[in-house]
């Protein structure tokens, strides 16, 4: 999706409407901010904002989509090409979630071993020391090949 063409047409919409942003914002219960952060291209409205968003610009989800008025002839084209883009985002976005499951598993990984009573002498805190340290290099090893996963799903190119 192309979040600044999405915005410039929201803002266009909005115009047309001849809306502010506070007037739009308050159609919708969110902030005037928020408006303004769409329409310069920072975010995109939140999901449970779409249809009402839509409403009040007078435009169908599939423009929004993709951030320009679609002709009636052209709607079945324009709908395929927003079905896939929205599935590449959410590929996108499991391959960022994969990344940062990794990146957790490390550090919890490297932390088990700083939370860990090492002044303990006896025979059993030893061997529980030991355990310890060895599930924390097993989570370590694991966090790192999920963040290589992770990585290398995320840097792969729509096809």
């Amino acid at each position: 999706m192309d979040i600044q063409k999405i915005g410039n047409y929201i803002k266009c919409k909005r115009k047309a409407q001849g809306l502010t942003q506070a007037e739009l914002a308050g159609l919708l219960g969110i902030t005037n901010k928020a408006v303004s952060k769409w329409e310069n291209g920072k975010c995109l409205p939140d999901l449970s904002l779409h249809e009402k968003l839509c409403d009040a610009l007078h435009i169908t989800l599939n423009e929004l989509v993709a951030g320009q008025d679609i002709e009636s002839t052209q709607l079945p084209e324009a709908s395929e090409q927003n079905m896939k883009t929205m599935l590449g985002s959410c590929q996108h976005l499991r391959s960022l979630k994969d990344v940062c499951i990794g990146l957790l598993l490390l550090f919890i990984g490297r932390l088990m071993p700083s939370m860990q009573l090492k002044h303990m002498t006896s025979d059993a805190s030893q061997f529980i020391f030991g355990v310890s340290e060895g599930v924390s290099i097993g989570i370590t090893l694991i966090g790192i090949a999920w963040l290589i996963f992770g990585a290398v799903k995320f840097s792969q190119k729509e096809e």
